[in-house]
C-alpha cells in the first residue's frame, strides 16, 4: 500500500512537480515547433497537445489560452540565453562581462528559430497584433532590464557611469544586434565567427569608451 501511496503522489502532489515540469517543457518545444512549421493562426492547442504527447487539458492547466502559450515559448528562450550569461557575467570585469552578453545575446536573435519567429510576427501583425506586444513585452523589455541590471551592477562597483541605465540597455543591445541581423533579412551572407567576435567587442569598446 506504501508504494500506491507513493505512485499517487509522484503523479498529483509535490513529488509529482517532476512530471508536471517536464509536461510543460514538451508542451513548449512542440509549440514551437507548430509555430514556426504552421503560422500562428494555423496552430491549434489540440495540434500542440498531440506533437506534445499530452491531453487537451494538460496544455490547458499550464497555459491559459493560445497566446500565453506563445508567450511562454518566447519566454524560455530567453531564460535559456540569461543562464549562460549570469553565470559568465559573476565576477568577470566589465570588458569581458560584455562581451560575454554579446555572444548569448547574438546566439539567441541570430538562431534560426529565432529569426523564423520574428518573421512570423511580422507577417502575421495584422491578423494576430497581441503577438507583436507578447514579443515586446517578453522579449524586447524583459532583456533590457535583465541587461540593465547587469550594467547597474558594474556601475554600483564603479566600473562604469550610467545617467540611464535603461537607455544604455537599450543602445548596447541595439548596437549589438542591428548589423548582423540586418545581413541575415537582406539575405546577404552572415557573419563569420571571427567577423562575430570582432563585432562584439568593437560594440562594447564604443560603449565603454561613452560610459567611462
Amino acid at each position: 500500500m506504501e508504494g500506491d501511496t507513493s505512485s499517487r503522489s509522484t503523479e498529483s502532489g509535490g513529488r509529482g512537480r517532476p512530471v508536471s515540469l517536464k509536461k510543460r517543457r514538451a508542451v513548449i518545444a512542440a509549440a514551437q515547433r507548430q509555430f514556426l512549421r504552421n503560422g500562428y493562426a494555423a496552430t491549434s492547442m489540440d495540434a500542440v497537445a498531440d506533437a506534445a504527447g499530452v491531453s487537451k487539458l494538460t496544455v490547458y492547466n499550464h497555459f491559459g489560452s493560445k497566446a500565453e502559450l506563445f508567450a511562454a515559448v518566447i519566454e524560455a528562450k530567453c531564460e535559456e540565453m540569461f543562464g549562460a550569461v549570469d553565470i559568465a557575467v559573476s565576477g568577470a570585469d566589465v570588458r569581458a562581462g560584455l562581451i560575454a552578453v554579446g555572444h548569448s545575446f547574438l546566439w539567441l536573435v541570430l538562431d534560426p528559430d529565432a529569426v523564423a519567429a520574428h518573421n512570423l510576427i511580422v507577417q502575421e501583425r495584422e491578423r494576430a497584433p497581441e503577438l507583436g506586444r507578447l514579443f515586446y513585452e517578453r522579449a524586447v523589455l524583459a532583456t533590457s532590464r535583465r541587461v540593465m541590471r547587469i550594467l547597474e551592477t558594474y556601475a554600483a562597483r564603479g566600473d562604469i557611469r550610467l545617467a540611464d541605465p535603461q537607455k544604455a540597455a537599450f543602445d548596447l543591445l541595439s548596437l549589438l544586434r542591428a548589423h548582423p541581423t540586418l545581413v541575415i533579412e537582406l539575405g546577404v551572407d552572415p557573419f563569420t565567427a571571427a567577423e562575430l567576435d570582432a563585432h562584439i567587442a568593437h560594440v562594447v569598446d564604443l560603449m565603454l569608451k561613452a560610459w567611462r
